[in-house]
């Protein structure tokens, strides 16, 4: 049995943005070999004008960004939406911020591969995985 860090890449995209009232792009995902694809947004102000909806398309650069149908959610904190599946190879989610100004706290993306593992370990990312751990010193 495998651990669900060996299964899903998980990273965090994006760095914390200041308060603004225009709109933030995540860094854009390659989704070569993915199956699933999860972002999960927070956000400091919950606005019926703010919220997330995600853009894909072909190009690496997203200059055919096109929205996922559906995708939009608005006025809470705290987003996640899943694609399976996905059909074309690049994609953002895009921070909507036209009801009030509000921060971005964090964007993550957890991807499913079609070949695990994954490596989650770079300058900015530790992981661990235990099973059935013991009392003792962290």
């Amino acid at each position: 049995m495998s651990y669900f860090t060996e299964d899903f890449a998980i990273k965090s995209t994006d760095a914390a943005q200041v308060s603004a009232g225009t709109a933030f792009n995540s860094t854009i995902q390659d989704l070569a070999g993915v199956d699933e694809v999860t972002f999960l947004v927070s956000i400091g102000t919950a606005n019926a004008g703010n919220g997330i909806e995600l853009h894909h398309g072909d190009d690496a650069a997203l200059s055919d960004a096109a929205d996922v149908v559906g995708s939009a959610q608005l006025a809470k904190t705290r987003f996640i939406v899943t694609v399976k599946n996905p059909r074309k190879r690049y994609m953002r989610v895009s921070v909507i911020r036209a009801g009030a100004n509000t921060t971005v706290d964090s964007i993550w993306c957890i991807k499913r591969t079609k070949t695990a593992p994954n490596n989650n370990v770079d300058s900015n990312h530790a992981v661990e995985a235990h099973d059935r751990p013991t009392d003792g010193t962290a």
